[in-house]
């Protein structure tokens, strides 16, 4: 039979969006960023940055060339952090705007359709995907043990790449 779909903040999905996104993420479906490039793609650009205010996500990089020919990458948005959980944890299924969760876990244990293990942001750590033959991650600084100061940035589209 049907079953009713809820997004991560408990919201009903259409079966209109629920086909949309299927479609998206599986054909050239709908060019959701006005690219010309229609399909499953993702593209990541989050770089964190502890400020004497608060946390900043740092996005809209782009790269020049310094006087001495050097690339540099520079920031175009920097955002503050909204309210969100600032440690390495299990967190309930309930974000903010940016799509970070506000609650931990009462359990610290994985629970499937209950919570997320979720690495908090760190000062200089950035938003990047990893994918191997057994799992795909998205981190932000790659996980609890270790980090990277490489920006993750990938593209990939059907006949695109």
């Amino acid at each position: 039979g049907k079953k009713q779909l809820f997004d991560a903040n408990g919201n009903s999905v259409s079966e209109k969006e629920i086909k949309d996104i299927f479609m998206h993420l599986t054909k050239n479906h709908i060019d959701i960023y006005n690219s010309g490039n229609p399909g499953a793609w993702a593209h990541l650009d989050a770089k964190f940055e502890q400020r004497s205010d608060g946390m900043y996500v740092l996005s809209e990089h782009r790269t020049f060339k310094d006087t001495k020919g050097n690339n540099l990458l520079q920031s175009k948005k920097a955002e503050k952090l909204e309210a969100c959980v600032a440690n390495d944890s299990f967190t309930d299924l309930k974000f903010n705007k940016q799509g970070f969760p506000i609650k931990q876990s009462a359990k610290q244990e994985y629970r499937q359709g209950e919570n997320i293990k979720f690495w908090a942001p760190v000062d200089g750590g950035v938003a990047w995907f990893f994918a191997g033959s057994g799992r795909a991650d998205l981190d932000c600084v790659g996980g609890p043990d270790y980090g990277g100061a490489s920006l993750g940035v990938f593209g990939v589209a059907e006949g695109g790449s």
